[in-house]
């Protein structure tokens, strides 16, 4: 019986080595891919049968499980993991790590240039570690990277690799006169007859990355391309192997010198980006400006029309009215209004980077506006804490009047608050262009967190006034 059908049907279920199988998720040239769950252990796997007319060879059978055997020594997080094998009702099969996301090749191209490089980087990393292990995998394509749920590279489908590691005896599982990987990705040396080494697979990698820049086959000239990565991409897919990068690793790190040397966008770029953090920061200010009206104490006149919805009403014995919290409609539709738009603008600008290739993946580089940030936080606390401190020993009152020079500081803290909430909105969009995880810039986190203690202090004295 094959492995199709042992398929579930209408909810009776078999199991097979342990395993309920549950979906065909995949066909390749060796075999079919299920979906399925290892009863014993609950968790969901990926199992790969050997096709009957290849199984029915002995020799061909001998070859997988021997390759498998080989394969189970990789171990990297961009490689997808291999759990077992074996032959069991007359199926051979491999037991590997399920990956959710689906292939690459499954995704619309072409990617943007940031997502590519990091896809790419990625890969690089898998095969440095391979050949470091003695494999070669030759068969390096969108079909064979897949995507876990997170975005991150897994190369998977060792089926065609070469095993040259000291004492592993490698053979491949094809048919006569088939060529050993896939039309565009297959290094010239390659159709020569020639050894593989770990230059085919840098020859791959270079038409993978230009395949998912510019969405077609990897065939004919290279063209479409960013004038950098063009260089790369060229390098990559030389006809002589000796003009190829030496290693993975090699092409990586001048993948990364490519985004190291576009981190600083041109200078009318820059002037946008700006552009949209100043409408993020008026958005921002506008949404904090309406927080404050709303519970700031209000004493509104004995006729005025007081709002739909307030809080801790009272009425004084003048006549007027108290509100101690309330909904301020103009204020809110004002900040809705400002949110809008700077949502708008900012995913325009967002767009623009995809289109432009703009959206380069440097995430070791550190940000320029975190520092600022810190920067401003620490001199509004300490401004504060030395106004809190004259107002105690009744140098200051606590509200200083008009005509006081005093009365200028909560201007100049607003306007400080200000600056720190766009280079807060800077930091924001200069971490999505260059994928730096803003949980590594401490000092943005910090110093925001400073800012807000002036303006937390002021509302929570002006609610105990009330």
């Amino acid at each position: 019986m094959c492995a199709r059908c042992l398929l579930v049907e209408e909810g009776e279920a078999e199991l097979f080595a342990g395993l309920l199988l549950e979906e065909d998720i995949g066909q390749g040239g060796m075999g079919t891919v299920f979906r399925a769950r290892d009863v014993k252990l609950g968790r969901t796997v990926a199992v790969k049968c050997l096709k009957p007319e290849l199984a029915a060879q002995p020799e061909v059978q001998e070859r997988f499980l021997r390759e498998a055997r080989a394969l189970a020594m990789l171990n990297h997080p961009n490689i997808v993991t291999l759990f077992g094998c074996g032959r069991e009702d007359g199926e051979t099969y491999l037991v590997m790590e399920h990956v959710p996301g689906g292939a690459l090749s499954q995704k619309p191209l072409p990617l943007p240039l940031g997502e590519a490089l990091r896809t790419v980087g990625e890969v690089c990393d898998a095969l440095s570690y391979a050949h470091a292990q003695g494999v070669i995998h030759r068969d390096v394509k969108p079909a064979n990277v897949l995507l876990d749920a997170a975005g991150r590279a897994k190369l998977s489908d060792f089926g065609i690799a070469r095993i040259v590691a000291p004492g592993v005896v490698s053979s491949t599982v094809t048919q006569t006169g088939q060529a050993l990987g896939s039309a565009g990705y297959i290094a010239p040396e390659a159709l020569r007859g020639a050894a593989p080494d770990a230059r085919a697979d840098i020859y791959a990698v270079g038409a993978l990355l230009r395949e998912l820049l510019t969405g077609r086959l990897p065939v004919g000239e290279v063209t479409g391309l960013p004038s950098g990565i063009e260089k790369v991409v060229r390098k990559a897919m030389a006809e002589n192997p000796s003009e190829r990068f030496a290693s993975a690793s090699e092409l990586k790190a001048a993948l990364l010198q490519h985004g190291a040397e576009r981190v600083n966008l041109p200078a009318d770029e820059s002037l946008w980006m700006r552009a949209v953090a100043l409408l993020q920061t008026a958005a921002a200010g506008s949404a904090f400006w309406a927080l404050a009206m709303s519970l700031s104490p209000r004493v509104a006149a004995k006729d005025a029309v007081l709002p739909i919805a307030a809080l801790g009403t009272q009425e004084l014995p003048d006549g007027q009215v108290l509100t101690r919290a309330r909904f301020e409609i103009g204020p809110w539709l004002w900040a809705a209004a400002a949110v809008g738009m700077a949502l708008g603008a900012t995913a325009l600008l967002r767009g623009h980077w995809r289109r432009e290739r703009l959206d380069v993946p440097a995430p070791h580089v550190s940000l320029a506006s975190p520092p600022w940030v810190f920067g401003i936080g620490v001199v509004m606390v300490v401004m504060f804490a030395a106004r809190v401190s004259l107002a105690v020993a009744g140098v200051i009152p606590f509200q200083p009047s008009g005509d006081s020079l005093f009365a200028f500081l909560p201007i100049l803290g607003g306007l400080m608050e200000m600056m720190a909430l766009y280079s807060f909105a800077l930091s924001l969009l200069e971490s999505w262009r260059v994928q730096r995880p803003l949980s590594k810039e401490w000092k943005l986190w910090v110093g925001m967190g400073l800012s807000l203690i002036p303006p937390g202090g002021q509302l929570l004295f002006e609610l105990s006034r009330g």
